[in-house]
């Protein structure tokens, strides 16, 4: 089967959205090749590709924080949720395992943020700050933690993605 217009400008896409994660000590590119990603973020961009089938994407996170050899790719759409583990990041054979479920599959949310609405200076300062989100999926053995800042980078008066995130999850709760 070849690869479509369709199909590349989607990877890109994809790449795009994981690239604004945690990337500063993930090795994306082979050097030794050019500058051709790793064998292992090229089958990523693949299996995320073939996973999601062009849906809208809502929520993009890279968390190399479980380790400095395993990173977690999180990638949201409008109707599944895919959690991909990147495990032996640098050896030879990173292993990789994906899991994709259905949004519906939501059982749960708690949420946390990093700032009070009553501090001083609140709306000045980016309230609400860092925003966690812990959910719980039917079918996974443990649950997704989300973790952005609540506003855009560089501009604390624009809702960050996190937060259009937030009214999404709850509302896959409410149904």
């Amino acid at each position: 089967m070849k690869r479509t217009k369709e199909d590349e400008e989607f990877s890109a896409e994809i790449d795009y959205q994981l690239r604004h994660g945690d990337f500063q000590s993930v090795p994306l590119l082979d050097t030794s090749q050019g500058t051709r990603y790793q064998r292992w973020y090229a089958r990523l961009l693949t299996t995320l590709s073939l996973t999601t089938e062009g849906q809208k994407i809502v929520y993009a996170q890279t968390d190399h924080r479980l380790g400095d050899e395993t990173v977690r790719f999180l990638l949201v759409t409008e109707k599944v949720v895919v959690v991909v583990d990147v495990e032996n990041l640098t050896g030879d054979q990173p292993k990789t395992t994906t899991r994709v479920i259905g949004r519906g599959a939501l059982t749960s949310l708690a949420v946390g943020a990093s700032m009070p609405i009553d501090q001083d200076g609140a709306a000045s300062y980016g309230w609400p700050g860092l925003v966690e989100i812990i959910a719980e999926y039917v079918g996974l053995d443990a649950p997704v933690v989300y973790t952005s800042m609540g506003h855009q980078a560089g501009n604390s008066a624009i809702r960050g993605p996190i937060l259009e995130l937030l009214a999404e999850l709850q509302s896959d709760l409410s149904h």
